[in-house]
């Protein structure tokens, strides 16, 4: 068809390419007729070689122009051609022309005559050629079996000239054979075929492809792959669907088994989850097609075990009671229960399979190993755990989280650095320009240039109710100090006098003034230092019961008395010069008088001191004393794999003996809870710790407390940094070392922790580290099913121990796990139970180090310390039961 279509083309492409009208002839010159010679007395003659041509034949026009003379003057002139219709005229030129399309053509002649324009024609009738081209066309490329298809066909000449009377002679086949009828054809058999339509006598062919689909599903059967297979394992079934005429139609197939509990069906795979006798059932339902096959038998390795009580990784509170009633079910629908243990002790089963174990809690994490025999003697185990004790809710403080303890060498550290940042300058300018008190006619007593020595300390703790003190003790030595009196008038009184007949006003005044200088061997004071844990401040410092003295006072006084007169003019004056010389005989008396006073001067610095130092206590030694401890804190954010972990531990109590003094911090650590965080009662603790007892040879003891590393490892676990995922490559395993017991093209672990990593006294010394159940999803696809293989709950308990680093920073280290791993869920494929357990046990190992590193990086934390001290220590020491605490001890130095 498209042939014939493009010869068609090219046929009308050359048609209006030719030249179509034209001049024909080399005109010479019409010889001069004589007068009576007119146009018409000329004759022009047209003709063509045939009245009717096939397509494609050649046909000739000539025209000619004959004088009445009869000579043949068509060289004398020019011809003017042209052939209607044009399209599909081809011309060869010399007048000859062919024809592609069928009809009649007329080829037109003028000529000039004698000023007149004479015209002729020729005409020509066109038919077919023969036969030679066949178009085939199918009412659809594509067709279900046993569909009638429609199609025809056409018969042209090479020109593209239709010959429907050729039709007739057309010889049909198909490749495969298929029934062909008048106008339409059917296949039955699903394939490719190659429709012909051919000309009687094979001059010219054509032919199209045909696609038959299978038509809709007619029939239905299954085979399984296995007839016996273990539970969690299943079976592939080979499908086989066809439609009436037995084509193999793909249409998906619906799986399900009888009885339907505990059976996962997707793809061409049927997975069983429990024990018993299966009937594989096979449908589609749109099309009323069912089929079944088996029965397939499971049977397990051992007696289907189920806990009732507790729940796999369950959170026990202590308050509940130390003993607990493990409950649970067992069965074995084939073979019956022979026996079951837990932890090692025989337990009853009764008729029904329930079974009841009474075990008492231990702090921490609790395991248990259930251990089964059937009737055939296979055997199953189950392991889990719960965690027992005490829970601190995150966000919400735990006490006692971590413990300072200063023996003396330290709290001498303490009064070195106050003593060298107090001075009896921060005295003397409280006393310099101080009142010590009213003098005589209303003067005062003020001191000034006052100087006092640096002073020597003592912090010493004392035990007492209900926590204790620091008793204060500081000497300030020598005190040298000024003495002034400010002029007074001791006495006076106004009189009236007459003298001469004159009346006058006579006043009279004694005046006091004096000056001296002084001192003290040395001022000492004694207070008592409170220390409270204050939520604000951190540390707040009070003092109270604050008492002073001065030893060693002296002072050396001169005085000076004189009288004022007035009112009396001269005589006042000389009156006044002579009683100031009486009045000077006795100025040495009263020197000695006050000078012996030494005890009242010395009561009056007393009085002065003890209205002073009681500030400068407060001002200076308290906020020294806050500053020092303000350090024994922690508050810091801790970037562990994108999860911000928040702590912050404050002071919550202070103890002080005679021996030292004990800095108790509470601990609140929180992060944001990821998005599959498990429900939780908190981080766990031991209600039952106590303190450690501290020996007195170190300075300093820094104590965490289990408690407080569990609610870092808690919110860890909370913000989702143990939901991690892992493939193959970033496990380090290389698929094809295992593809014989394992084909997959890929395998993927997934981390679902139950409970939080816990730390706590591990049975041989030390500290350890558990994680129980922690639930692995391995993903993979094992014959090409893509989804979810087995569940493994992995128990890991692990040496821990804590450093500090060059820095000053608490890291974590983890070693020598033990692992315990219990199948949750079977594998799916029919492979060698005991050598993919290997192959586990393998990806495990690979697991746990990763795990292991992941709880490493909660470390990174300031140690709390005194500010402006260091401790000359780095590892730390596991304290004995019953106190949870791991301790770092060792000598204060100056930073």
């Amino acid at each position: 068809m498209l042939l014939a279509r493009r010869l068609l083309l090219t046929v009308a492409l050359l048609s209006f390419l030719s030249p179509l009208g034209c001049t024909e002839g080399e005109v010479t010159a019409l010889p001069a007729p004589p007068r009576d010679w007119g146009p018409s007395d000329y004759v022009l003659e047209v003709a063509a070689s045939a009245a009717e041509v096939s397509a494609g034949e050649a046909v000739t026009f000539t025209a000619s122009l004959t004088a009445p003379t009869g000579e043949d003057v068509s060289d004398a002139v020019a011809f003017a051609t042209e052939m209607s219709p044009s399209l599909g005229a081809m011309s060869d030129g010399d007048g000859q022309y062919r024809f592609a399309s069928v009809g009649t053509y007329t080829w037109f002649v003028s000529v000039e005559i004698l000023g007149s324009t004479r015209v002729g024609s020729a005409s020509v009738v066109v038919r077919p050629g023969p036969a030679a081209i066949v178009d085939l066309s199918l009412a659809a490329p594509i067709v279900e079996a046993g569909v009638p298809l429609a199609f025809r066909a056409e018969v042209f000449d090479a020109y593209g000239n239709s010959l429907p009377e050729e039709q007739e002679s057309l010889v049909y086949s198909a490749s495969p054979s298929l029934t062909i009828a008048d106008s339409d054809l059917t296949a039955i058999v699903a394939g490719n075929y190659i429709i012909k339509a051919t000309l009687a006598d094979g001059s010219a062919v054509d032919s199209e492809p045909l696609s038959v689909l299978a038509g809709p599903p007619g029939s239905l059967s299954i085979t399984l792959s296995s007839y016996d297979v273990e539970r969690g394992q299943g079976v592939v079934v080979e499908t086989l669907v066809e439609d009436n005429f037995g084509n193999v139609v793909d249409h998906p197939v619906d799986l399900s088994a009888v009885p339907g509990g505990g059976v996962e069906a997707w793809g061409n795979f049927v997975r069983f989850h429990d024990e018993g006798l299966f009937q594989v059932h096979a449908d589609i339902t749109d099309y009323g097609l069912h089929a079944e096959d088996g029965l397939v038998l499971v049977d397990s390795s051992g007696p289907l075990v189920r806990l009732t009580y507790p729940p796999r990784g369950a959170e026990l509170e202590r308050q509940s009671g130390e003993q607990i009633q493990v409950t649970g079910l067992v069965s074995d629908s084939l073979s019956g229960v022979a026996s079951l243990s837990i932890n090692g002790e025989a337990v009853s089963v009764d008729p029904s399979g329930a079974f009841a174990y009474d075990m008492n809690a231990d702090f921490g994490l609790n395991t248990l190993h259930i251990e089964s025999l059937d009737g055939d003697d296979n055997h199953s185990d189950l392991f889990q755990t719960f965690l027992w004790g005490d829970y601190t809710p995150q966000g919400q403080p735990h006490q006692d989280a971590i413990l300072a303890r200063l023996n003396e060498g330290a709290i001498d550290g303490l009064e070195e650095m106050v003593e060298g940042l107090i001075s009896g300058g921060d005295i003397t300018s409280a006393l310099e320009g101080s009142v010590l008190g009213p003098g005589l006619g209303g003067g005062e007593l003020v001191l000034s240039g006052v100087t006092l020595g640096n002073p020597t300390m003592d912090l010493d703790p004392q035990a007492g109710v209900p926590e204790g003190h620091l008793n204060f003790f500081a000497e300030f030595s020598p005190l040298s100090v000024s003495v002034t009196h400010s002029p007074a008038a001791l006495a006076g009184d106004c009189i009236s006098i007459n003298l001469l007949f004159t009346t006058f006003t006579a006043c009279g005044y004694v005046w006091f003034s004096a000056t001296g200088s002084g001192g003290a061997d040395e001022i000492w004071v004694d207070t008592d230092v409170q220390l409270e844990a204050d939520p604000v401040e951190v540390i707040d410092v009070t003092i109270s019961n604050t008492t002073m003295g001065v030893d060693g006072s002296d002072i050396d006084i001169d005085t000076d008395v004189w009288l004022e007169l007035s009112g009396c003019g001269i005589l006042c004056s000389a009156l006044e010069s002579v009683l100031n010389l009486l009045l000077g005989g006795f100025t040495g008396a009263i020197d000695l008088l006050v000078n012996g006073a030494t005890a009242l001067f010395s009561g009056l610095i007393d009085s002065v001191l003890a209205s002073i130092l009681p500030g400068i206590l407060e001002s200076e030694l308290a906020p020294l004393l806050e500053d020092a401890l303000d350090d024994l804190m922690i508050e810091t954010q801790i970037d562990l794999m994108g999860v911000a972990i928040d702590l912050e531990a404050l002071p919550q109590d202070i103890e002080i003996d005679d021996d030292g003094m004990l800095v108790a911090l509470e601990s609140v650590v929180s992060a944001p809870q990821g998005p599959s965080a498990p429900p939780t009662l908190g981080a766990l603790y031991d209600v039952n710790s106590l303190w450690p007892v501290y020996p007195a040879t170190e300075d300093l003891h820094l104590s965490m407390e289990d408690g407080f590393v569990n609610q870092l490892l808690h919110s860890a676990w909370q913000g989702g940094v143990m939901n991690m995922t892992m493939d193959a490559s970033s496990l380090g395993l290389d698929l094809s070392q295992v593809a014989e017991i394992l084909p997959l093209t890929y395998l993927e672990l997934a981390m679902v922790p139950l409970l939080p990593p816990v730390v706590g006294p591990a049975p041989a010394g030390g500290m350890s580290l558990a994680i129980g159940d922690l639930l692995i999803n391995v993903n993979g696809d094992p014959g090409g099913v893509s989804g979810l293989m087995m569940q493994l709950a992995v128990t890991v308990v692990a040496d821990a121990d804590f450093t500090l680093d060059a820095e000053g920073n608490i890291q974590f280290g983890f070693a020598n796990p033990t692992v315990h791993m219990d199948f949750v869920t079977s594998s799916p494929w029919v492979v060698d139970g005991e050598l993919v357990e290997n192959v586990m046990d393998a990806v495990v190992d690979l697991l746990i180090p990763t795990l292991m590193d992941t709880l490493g990086g909660l470390g990174g934390f300031a140690m709390p310390e005194l500010g402006g001290f260091g401790l000359s220590a780095s590892t730390f020491e596991r304290e004995p039961a019953p106190a949870a605490y791991i301790t770092m001890s060792g000598e204060l130095s100056l930073d």
